[in-house]
């Protein structure tokens, strides 16, 4: 019983060092990227290419990227990955702005929460936006138009467990959603 108790203790002080250590952490990189004086909300990381960590950034709520990043695995934080020529540079949004509003709305789905997202590959070259989630299910997203309503029709066929054993949901075409 005594020894019970003292894992328990250990578990906890653990946990309370860990969310001690990442807030602290994440206070000073929202601290870092601040201009003025308006706290800037980090949305996740940017990377270009796949085995080129030093390709990485932070990107803020407007898609500009700010300092360097390492690569993030897990589903803390949104990574999304890019491969292409694209030349990264610090303190320019990595999208024009109406390609990143259409983003920003996908990001915002995701951080929901919704969808256990694995990876995020952005396709600049059509761009799309290709999300795999931890089932191995691609879900291809457009950014050429408000994907508002497209995401409400995702939402409302997952709640009706209409999707299982599909493979790919394609949601590039403009209230239209096809699967696989």
């Amino acid at each position: 019983m005594r020894l019970v108790f003292l894992l328990l203790i250990f578990i906890i002080s653990l946990s309370v060092s860990v969310y001690y250590f990442w807030n602290n952490f994440s206070t000073t990189l929202a601290s870092s990227s601040r201009t003025n004086n308006n706290k800037i909300r980090e949305y996740g990381v940017f990377c270009i290419g796949e085995e080129r960590p030093d390709a990485c950034y932070w990107f803020d709520n407007n898609g500009v990227l700010n300092q360097k990043a390492t690569v993030v695995l897990g589903d803390v934080l949104l990574n999304i990955n890019e491969i292409s020529d694209y030349k990264p540079e610090s303190n320019k949004q990595f999208l024009e702005n109406n390609l990143w509003e259409n983003m920003a709305l996908i990001i915002e789905f995701l951080k929901s929460g919704k969808l256990d997202v694995k990876n995020v590959l952005f396709i600049r070259s059509s761009q799309d936006l290709i999300i795999t989630t931890n089932d191995s299910v691609k879900i291809l997203f457009s950014l050429r138009f408000n994907p508002q309503n497209n995401i409400a029709g995702l939402l409302s066929a997952l709640e009706k467990n209409k999707m299982q054993n599909v493979s790919q949901i394609d949601l590039r075409v403009e209230n239209k959603i096809f699967y696989k």
